[in-house]
This record gives structure tokens, sequence and C-alpha cells, in this order.
């Protein structure tokens, strides 16, 4: 396994652990307070990173598949910007709602780029 592909390995690990604590606060906010839109917003974060870091970390072991993660991470981008843009922007900023978009938005764009460096090498072989 070479070192891009162990350090996409780490960052898809890093994100499936802060996928499921967002998830695990996503539905403690969802339980304490069912009518506010971010409680809802934190779970779907969660969700995403767990199914990307899951995902990533299990493909990653055959190389080959790294054009497959990318394009998994590139939408899972998109849907931790929304998420981020939607948390950060909240007239009732709480405190873990920022750190959640702002690490999901960055754990994702991690293994985006890691993911398109090793797509990048294996076209110039």
């Amino acid at each position: 396994m070479t070192s891009d592909c162990r350090n996409l390995k780490m960052a898809a690990i890093a994100s499936l652990i802060f996928g499921l604590i967002t998830f695990g606060v996503g539905i403690f906010y969802i339980i304490t307070s069912p009518t506010v839109t971010q409680s809802y917003v934190c779970a779907i974060d969660g969700a995403a990173l767990t199914y990307m870091g899951f995902t990533a970390a299990r493909r990653i072991n055959v190389p080959s598949n790294a054009p497959a993660i990318r394009n998994m991470c590139s939408i899972v981008v998109l849907i931790a910007f929304v998420c981020a843009a939607f948390l950060m922007l909240n007239h009732a900023k709480l405190i873990m709602q920022v750190i959640i978009g702002s690490l999901g938005l960055v754990l994702s764009l991690i293994c985006f780029v890691i993911a398109r460096k090793i797509t990048n090498i294996q076209k110039a072989q």
C-alpha cells in the first residue's frame, strides 16, 4: 500500500469516526428539539460522512478503486458544503453545530484531494 493510499485510509477512518459522532449528536438534537431544522442537517451530515468514511476505507485496499472513491467524495463534499453553509448561517449559532459543519467539510475535502491525487498518479503511469 502506497503512502497516499494509507493517507486516504486514515482520512476515511477519521471521517467514519467523526461521522458516527456527528450522527449521534444529530440524533440527540432531534430528540431534544424536533422542530429545529439544524438538528436534521447535523444528522444528514453525519450519515454522509459515515457512508463516505466506511466505503472509502474499505475500497482503498484496491488502489484501482480510487476514481470511484473520488467520485463519491465529490458528492459528499457537495453535501457537506450545503450542510456547513446551512449550519453556519443560522441565527442562533451553537458552537457544536459550527464545529460539525466545518470539520465535516474539511474531512470530506481531504478525502477528495487525496483520492484525486491517487487517480492522477494512476493516469500518468
